[in-house]
């Protein structure tokens, strides 16, 4: 009879250890289970940000995302946010590799195999979204809250990773 208890301690301590695999639907917009996967997948995140705006305030602007992110978690693909057509996404490199574009709901999907644990660069080539930017023959500017951002760039939209973000630079180059 001493074991009954011994034995339901050994039990408890086991199914306590065992690893809780998390089930990421890729849904329109950012779910909760997104937005807490996020914060234990990545940190160190750095955006650095090209746009090429044209004089012509009809013309799409070319622009470029250099990410820089430690990734800590390999077990889903890596999602980042860009509520725009997969058209306006031209090419995505992962650590200097040319990897092909997979955009599905609202998000760019970048599987497991291109990535590493560690340090990664992500260098996308799209063009960038308009319906954020109040764009008028002298000047353009936008007010951007996490929701809207992606619809400008590929980015993170979770309040809860902007948190860890430690850098955003952007570099505007106007005209040909």
């Amino acid at each position: 009879m001493r074991t009954a208890p011994f034995s339901l301690l050994i039990l408890f301590f086991l199914v306590s250890c065992e690893t809780v695999s998390v089930s990421i639907d890729n849904v329109q917009g950012v779910s909760l289970v997104l937005a807490e996967y996020r914060v234990n997948q990545v940190s160190d995140v750095v955006y650095n940000l090209r746009f090429q705006i044209p004089k012509i305030k009809e013309e799409p602007i070319p622009s470029e995302l250099n990410l820089s992110i430690n990734i800590m978690d390999l077990s889903q693909p890596l999602y980042l946010d860009f509520k725009e057509d997969s058209k306006k996404i031209n090419s995505i490199y992962i650590n200097n590799k040319a990897v092909e574009i997979e955009h599905e709901n609202e998000h760019i999907i970048l599987h497991q195999k291109h990535l590493q644990l560690g340090k990664n660069n992500i260098y996308i080539k799209f063009i960038a979204g308009n319906l954020s930017l109040n764009r008028n023959d002298n000047y353009l500017y936008t007010l951007l809250v996490p929701d809207r951002a992606r619809t400008l760039f590929p980015a993170w939209t979770s309040l809860i990773l902007r948190l860890f973000t430690s850098s955003v630079c952007v570099y505007l180059k106007i005209g040909p």
